[in-house]
């Protein structure tokens, strides 16, 4: 459980490392500007985990 935990905190921890810019020198500014698509993709693969979930229903006994 605690494996677990920890795990949840490194990947909420690693998705703020992608959205938040890097600062000024950061090369990605200038190249191109498609934070939003970060974040889109963060939230469909979310979305499609969570419907994985719900669907496999773990912890319920398969008859």
């Amino acid at each position: 459980m605690i494996v677990n935990i920890i795990a949840l905190v490194y990947l909420v921890v690693m998705f703020i490392n992608l959205v938040i810019p890097t600062g000024l020198a950061s090369p990605r500014g200038a190249l191109f500007n498609l934070d939003w698509v970060t974040l889109v993709v963060m939230l469909v693969i979310a979305a499609l985990g969570g419907i994985v979930y719900a669907i496999a229903q773990p912890g319920k006994k398969s008859s």
